[in-house]
């Protein structure tokens, strides 16, 4: 009932101001990502829209744990607002918002969703940022959990008890803050050339492309 409240409380909003797209990502931290990786790419690209300053579109993190009620339920359906949804892949073999993206795409419609082609948004950062803002090298394939490997390095560099010591209380904390930091000051070191070394497949352009035909 709160959900549909603040649909319905959005949906008020005087039509010139209401976005032609709404993107949904599951949480604050990817909010984050798209608006400065895009942002960075505008700069270059500059037919593809800078998400941090385009009236155009609203990015809403719909929350992991709730996710799957916003797109079950379709809360934001009353808006009459065409929507993206971008999810982490998390899991090659049975990716959990699977389920989601085939009902987000059956609404037809310029409606689609996508889930990221590497485990998250953090596989997409280039090491070398990585190491400009944490202060040490890391390495990591497309399907390593980053926060972790960066939590882990930081905190057995600076704690005598190893990581595999800690509970997963604290183990979750951690992580969050490099998650966090991952996202909001990593993504701004980011440059063209390493967005692009770091996503030589595209799939980040490929979203931005898709986002742009559908606001233009």
């Amino acid at each position: 009932n709160i959900m549909r409240t603040i649909a319905d409380t959005l949906g008020m909003l005087p039509e010139p101001l209401k976005p032609r797209l709404l993107i949904c990502v599951e949480g604050p931290n990817d909010v984050i990502f798209f608006k400065n990786i895009s942002a960075t790419i505008h700069a270059t690209r500059n037919d593809l829209p800078n998400l941090s300053a385009n009236d155009r579109v609203a990015i809403f993190p719909l929350g992991g744990g709730t996710l799957k009620d916003w797109v079950t339920h379709d809360y934001l359906s009353g808006l009459g607002i065409t929507q993206f949804h971008i999810y982490d892949l998390d899991d090659v073999a049975n990716p959990p918002y699977q389920p989601q993206v085939v009902a987000v795409r059956a609404r037809g419609g310029q409606n689609w969703a996508e889930l990221t082609v590497k485990r998250e948004t953090e596989n997409y950062l280039h090491p070398d940022c990585i190491q400009a803002v944490f202060g040490f090298p890391v390495a990591f394939g497309d399907m390593d959990d980053v926060p972790e490997i960066v939590a882990s390095t930081q905190h057995n560099a600076a704690s005598p008890n190893p990581w595999n010591t800690l509970d997963e209380i604290d183990k979750k904390k951690k992580m969050s803050n490099a998650k966090r930091r991952l996202n909001r000051d990593v993504t701004q070191q980011m440059t063209w050339a390493q967005i692009q070394a770091a996503d030589p497949n595209g799939d980040v352009i490929r979203w931005l492309e898709a986002i742009r035909d559908r606001i233009v």
